[in-house]
């Protein structure tokens, strides 16, 4: 055990000497760590679930309900970890998840399945039943097996694992006795028993009958849960494959192909084709009036479907809303229509945000909405809010620059702005219109910095246009980084053959090479 403790201890003193680092094993120790980002977020979805605890402390929220606690209790300093991958179902620790969505009930009864394991084992040890290595196997496997849940959450390969752990145990314990009647029948194969079955009749017409039944009821159950929904997958890919080609219209009638089989994953293909129409809002501006309007209410009844599921599941009401805002964007032409999807948009954006009172992302949306009902005010005064949840969200930052310089309140915009860009939020910054003009605005303040930051960003958003790979190199020498300078040179004369005279010129004047 000291010697253990010893050699754990030299890993991560001397975590970059070349045997930890040349042994995959020992090099993954080394990157265990309470400051690593999935730890953190990890520790923040552990703090809802307790947090929403006495709320339901004897049943919980109900077996896979783990991101109502994860919701309602969302802290945003969650976007200083990750911004990505902010929706979690369940708590990947097993203790936290069956005590949250199980309540203290079935955690004691878990925990007394691991309770009862380990009084077995000693008993059997005592009784000279379980030998040592055979103890020793077992109490490490179940001692990994608790230790690894208090990190990740049961799936099918570690419950199984630990249902044949258990049943060996039992078997141990419980060893079949020479004389029993199982005994005779496992061994006997001299024995009248063993007679019987061989020279027993075949099977008769009632046995033939429920095999039949039996069999039928197999097929049955396959084509439910294994053929229908192989179906629909494949018709939800090819739904998909239809919105990548710019055929919105195909895409949906692939779709509702799909989803006439009715499977027990519809949800997650609803909620596909709601978000690529949601995406694609410019693009059904462009059909004819009449299919896009009924595209918008498709979609809108299939976001209803998702929210009946659940009333409480922040996602499903956030794309409820996204897709009424959808549809009054499209029904601007009749006022009665775009009041009434307008309205019901912010009824279902309020009830998202309800759920999830700390989720950033889910008020961009809601400003989204009052864009679109032209209420430039309220939008500015929900993403100010929205910013103000985390002041290190660098996409809250860039939102708000991005709405309050398009709506010309440019004082808000370019606060903001030097707020996303000092955060290296230049990620988040489209299109390439809007960096035009923070460009000027940059310009006149004579700030290289983040002219640099947005020169950089522009030519990710413009791979072929040789223009930003020119405004880098200048800057770049400005800035006094030659080499950078040079690489933007040469970059801007291999998509412009006509500027290679001057790079070379401009490289030759750099010097240093």
């Amino acid at each position: 055990m000291a010697l253990g403790i010893i050699l754990i201890s030299l890993i991560f003193i001397f975590p970059q000497s070349k045997l930890v680092t040349g042994t995959p094993v020992l090099n993954t120790i080394t990157q265990i760590s309470a400051k690593a980002v999935t730890f953190q977020t990890r520790l923040i979805s552990w703090k809802a679930a307790w947090k929403d605890l006495p709320n339901h402390i004897l049943l919980g929220t109900g077996y896979g309900n783990f991101a109502i606690s994860f919701d309602k209790y969302f802290d945003p300093k969650f976007y200083s970890y990750t911004p990505t991958e902010t929706y979690f179902d369940r708590a990947h620790n097993n203790l936290v998840d069956i005590a949250s969505t199980g309540g203290l009930i079935s955690l004691l009864t878990y925990l007394s399945i691991l309770i009862a394991a380990g009084y077995y084992l000693v008993k059997g040890k005592r009784q000279n039943k379980i030998s040592t290595n055979e103890f020793i196997l077992l109490v490490c496997l179940l001692v990994a097996y608790f230790i690894q849940n208090l990190a990740v959450f049961d799936s099918l390969v570690t419950y199984i694992s630990l249902m044949l752990t258990l049943g060996y145990l039992y078997w141990l314990v419980n060893p079949v006795k020479s004389g029993s009647a199982g005994a005779k029948q496992f061994n006997g194969v001299n024995g009248s028993e063993a007679e019987e079955f061989v020279t027993g009749s075949g099977l008769t017409n009632k046995d033939l009958a429920v095999l039949a039944i039996a069999g039928l009821i197999f097929l049955s159950v396959a084509y439910q849960y294994n053929i229908k929904p192989l179906k629909m997958l494949d018709g939800t890919i090819k739904g998909q494959m239809k919105f990548a080609q710019g055929d919105i219209a195909g895409g949906v009638e692939e779709y509702k192909k799909a989803l006439s089989y009715e499977t027990g994953l519809d949800r997650d293909s609803r909620a596909s084709l709601v978000n690529a129409v949601n995406a694609r809002q410019y693009n059904l501006l462009s059909l004819d009036k009449v299919k896009a309007k009924q595209i918008a209410d498709y979609a809108i009844s299939l976001a209803e479907q998702n929210v009946k599921l659940n009333s409480r599941d922040s996602m499903m009401q956030m794309q409820l809303a996204q897709t009424l805002n959808t549809a009054a964007s499209i029904n601007t032409d009749d006022p009665s229509k775009f009041s009434f999807y307008a309205d019901r948009a912010l009824q279902a954006i309020d009830e998202s945000i309800k759920a999830s009172l700390g989720r950033v992302t889910t008020y961009f949306s809601k400003a989204q909405i009052y864009i679109t009902m032209n209420d430039k005010d309220k939008a500015l005064e929900i993403l100010k809010y929205a910013a103000g949840l985390n002041e290190n969200y660098a996409e809250a930052a860039c939102y708000l620059a991005r709405v309050a310089i398009y709506l010309k309140d440019e004082i808000t915009g370019y606060q903001a702005m030097d707020k996303c860009l000092d955060l290296n939020g230049g990620t988040y910054l489209n299109p390439v219109d809007l960096i035009k003009i923070a460009l000027g605005h940059y310009n006149e303040k004579k700030d290289l910095t983040h002219m640099l930051i947005l020169c950089e960003r522009w030519a990710v958003l413009e791979p072929n246009n040789f223009q930003p790979w020119v405004n880098l190199s200048l800057l770049y020498e400005q800035a006094g980084n030659k080499e950078k300078a040079r690489e933007s040179a040469r970059k801007a004369g291999e998509l412009d053959s006509s500027l290679r005279a001057a790079v070379e010129g401009f490289i030759k004047k750099l010097g240093g090479e």
